[in-house]
């Protein structure tokens, strides 16, 4: 663009002088001859031949800026639209029908419990689960950490809270409550640091816990056995005896697989731990 406004400026520069040279000469002379005459169109038309490539020049450089401004129009309407557009009505992804979803029953040296998973508030937790399931990755580990009234966790293959499977996972904090019987991802002071280890709730910790740790499932049966290691639980953590996963086995939900009713409510609070 600056190089062409150059070229203007030169050029008018000399089609002004020698225009002016011309209409000097012409005026000099009360009749010009014929020849003097045919001379300045020669020179006019020399002067249209020097200005005919840079008006095209011109025209079209005009012409692409009429055609960039039609463009930067059109994205101005176009955001516009996006600015007042309504929230699409497009159904949403579909509820996860829990009946279809494996349920994951733990043979402990206490009994069984069952529970159920949540796929359709931590779809990566669950699927982390299932797979160290059926690799038998639980079979055998301890409840290693059981604080009374609190939790029991379980899932280090070292026995001491610092081991996991190899690796991690992010994150899926979400709208389930910590209350009894929840089934939520332990992990270090990362909030991606989950692998294998998970905690069952003893009590109800919504307050402390929701939207720190990722709750994944639930317990369906066994209400029993988890009391009964809780009853194994201190307040420092460590196990009075120790309570082994013998098996853990995902298989389909059955008619069997009912939860629970309710229990009262615990006498533990947060503010008592």
């Amino acid at each position: 663009m600056g190089d062409l406004l150059e070229d203007v400026d030169a050029l008018a520069g000399r089609v002004a002088s020698r225009g002016a040279a011309i209409q000097q000469r012409l005026d000099a002379q009360p009749a010009p001859r014929l020849s003097e005459l045919v001379d300045a169109e020669v020179e006019l038309v020399e002067l249209a031949d020097a200005v005919l490539p840079l008006a095209a020049r011109s025209d079209a450089l005009l012409q692409g800026v009429a055609k960039l401004n039609a463009r930067v129009e059109d994205v101005h309407r176009s955001v516009a639209v996006l600015d007042v557009q309504p929230e699409s009505s497009e159904p949403g992804p579909a509820p996860v029908d829990l009946s279809a979803v494996p349920v994951v029953e733990l043979s402990t040296s206490l009994g069984p419990m069952v529970l159920e998973l949540r796929p359709d508030v931590a779809p990566a937790s669950v699927k982390n689960f299932l797979r160290l399931v059926d690799e038998g990755f639980y079979d055998g580990l301890s409840f290693y950490r059981v604080v009374s009234g609190f939790l029991a966790q379980t899932g280090c293959p070292l026995g001491d809270g610092t081991g996991g499977p190899g690796w991690t996972i992010k994150a899926e904090f979400n709208a389930l409550h910590h209350h009894a019987g929840t089934v939520s991802m332990a992990r270090f002071a990362h909030p991606d640091s989950a692998g294998s280890q998970f905690f069952i709730c003893l009590g109800d910790w919504s307050g402390d816990l929701d939207g720190k740790y990722t709750v994944f499932g639930r317990l369906l049966r066994g209400r029993d056995v988890l009391d009964a290691i809780g009853d194994m639980g201190s307040e420092t953590g460590v196990p009075v005896n120790t309570v082994i996963i013998e098996r853990a086995v995902a298989r389909d939900r059955g008619p069997q697989d009912v939860a629970e009713p309710p229990r009262a409510p615990d006498d533990v609070s947060g503010a008592d731990r």
